[in-house]
């Protein structure tokens, strides 16, 4: 029984740092709107940083302290992923509207 809630306890931590991934993402889109880029910077450095992690984690797999950097590099590679889906939504979400008005062709047919 211990297991499933240690197990519980990882999902609420990606859940956590997927949640301040896009909060992160959010407010820095509100506070840099001329630049379409810099939204996505707090996912690619979430998804950097665990795939650092996950190197680590190869390097010392067999030894405790590599799993842990295991378990680090999936809730940062998870959260940073979710992070730049986010900082699509918004791009979408935010794309101006541009209305295609349709030209008639009239003919006259005798």
């Amino acid at each position: 029984m211990d297991e499933i809630f240690q197990y519980l306890e990882n999902g609420k931590i990606i859940i956590y740092v997927s949640l301040a991934c896009i909060a992160l993402t959010a407010v820095i889109n509100m506070i840099f709107k001329a630049f379409r880029f810099i939204k996505y910077i707090p996912g690619l450095l979430f998804t950097i940083v665990g795939i650092f992690n996950l190197l680590l984690a190869c390097n010392s797999f067999a030894e405790p302290e590599g799993l842990n950097y295991f378990s680090l590099s999936i809730v940062l590679i998870v959260g940073g992923l979710i992070g730049i889906l986010s900082g699509l939504i918004i791009g979408i979400y935010n794309k101006p509207y541009k209305s295609k008005k349709k030209k008639k062709n009239i003919t006259d047919e005798d």
